[in-house]
């Protein structure tokens, strides 16, 4: 069993030298691989055995401390805490769900027509966002086809149920894009951040809106305060858009000072090198933020459906709007795999509390969803990425063009 090291750097600001960790099992080719992505780097080595080195400001380039065993320790404590956490939380969710819930659901059968129509709600609103992602790539003349946005969407999606939170399939996928455009990698993986933003800003939006619509029928003053924290995180959000936009502000000193903020500030400079190619896109820009609101409508609207093919009584479709998306929003947090466990309890809380005539259990629903998206992500990754059989890397045909 060939084995390797995966260093991962972590630089809050420039010609800090890294810490280094350690993974083992993954390339199989015995080549060097290395990816600056500014606050991470992440290096895969095979053929030598998984250590954990450290540099410091006295060593000489290259030069490597002895490997202490407590990083080794805490890292696999991690994983391990990674994966009981979310099967915890899941079993307990279960175990409290009243035993006459899975009799009425062995009773009654499932409506298998809507929740078919659910299903592909989701697989299409999965598809949407690497549809969106393909065009924030184009949009900065990096060569990309349309199949590569599925592929490596895909393959990101199905890694999210790996990584830390649900936003931890985009590492996967900044990874991937960089790797395959190492001529201009920084606006390769700018364009992951800005579409992550572009979600989580339209997720916001959609959140406050349904409140304001009337989605919470009976507020505690626990959901008063959420909804309050959800105005002003849109409000902010829209002011920021406006900001950023703004001629000069992506030049100058402040921009300077901007990218040289520790920890955040490489991150954040990506993202304003990428504005400079997307400022002159607006039109381009909207229709991806409607097509962004249209996508988490789209998801409540599936779970809508979910629901109803399980119960007779349930939520309704505006109060699926709020508990949903706030459900996502908790299952964002780098919390668990995909926000495994998380988006399930605070489905499980918000379906007691939103609901003016609360029904159905939001545990099932939630797992109902889960087990959708999981084998949508596995027939994505199986479909997109078996065009090859020689173990080799899928390159697309664009970049070698563009190589030539």
């Amino acid at each position: 069993m060939e084995t390797g090291t995966l260093s991962l750097a972590f630089r809050p600001v420039k010609d800090v030298p890294p810490y280094r960790g350690s993974w083992d099992k993954l390339w199989k080719n015995g080549s060097l691989r290395s990816l600056p992505l500014g606050l991470i780097e992440i290096g895969v080595e095979i053929g030598r055995p998984a250590v954990v080195t450290a540099t410091t400001g006295e060593n000489e380039p290259g030069e490597s401390v002895p490997p202490s065993p407590l990083p080794t320790l805490v890292s696999r404590a991690g994983r391990i805490l990674r994966i009981a956490a979310p099967i915890a939380i899941l079993g307990w969710l279960v175990s409290a769900v009243d035993a006459d819930q899975f009799d009425g659901l062995r009773e009654r059968s499932v409506y298998w027509p809507v929740a078919l129509i659910a299903s592909s709600g989701i697989l299409l609103a999965v598809c949407l966002t690497f549809v969106r992602w393909y065009f924030l790539v184009r949009a900065l003349e990096l060569p990309f086809r349309l199949r590569d946005a599925f592929r490596l969407g895909f393959t990101g999606f199905f890694c999210s149920f790996i990584s830390v939170g649900a936003v931890g399939g985009d590492v996967f996928k900044a990874f991937f894009i960089a790797r395959e455009h190492p001529g201009r990698r920084t606006l390769a993986v700018a364009s992951v951040l800005v579409d992550r933003l572009m979600g989580v800003f339209a997720l916001v939006l959609v959140t406050a809106t349904a409140m304001a619509c009337g989605g919470i029928p009976n507020p505690t003053p626990e959901l008063l305060a959420v909804r309050t924290t959800t105005y002003a995180a849109a409000s902010i959000g829209t002011a920021g858009i406006v900001v950023v936009l703004t001629p000069g502000f992506t030049t100058g000193p402040l921009a300077e000072w901007i990218g040289s903020i520790p920890w955040i500030g490489p991150v954040l400079d990506r993202i304003i090198q990428a504005i400079r190619f997307y400022r002159r896109r607006i039109p381009m820009l909207i229709g991806l933020g409607f097509l962004s609101l249209s996508i988490h409508l789209i998801i409540a609207a599936s779970i809508h459906a979910m629901s109803s093919a399980l119960y007779a009584t349930h939520p309704t479709l505006v109060e699926h709007f709020v508990i949903v998306n706030l459900s996502s929003i908790v299952g964002a947090l780098p919390f668990t795999p995909a926000g495994l466990g998380t988006f399930e309890l605070a489905m499980t809380t918000l379906y007691e509390v939103v609901p003016r005539d609360p029904g159905g259990s939001g545990i099932i629903v939630a797992l109902a969803y889960r087990l959708a998206t999981i084998a949508i992500a596995g027939l994505g990754v199986l479909a997109f990425t078996s065009g090859r059989r020689d173990g080799t890397p899928v390159r697309p045909a664009a970049v070698s063009e563009a190589a030539e």
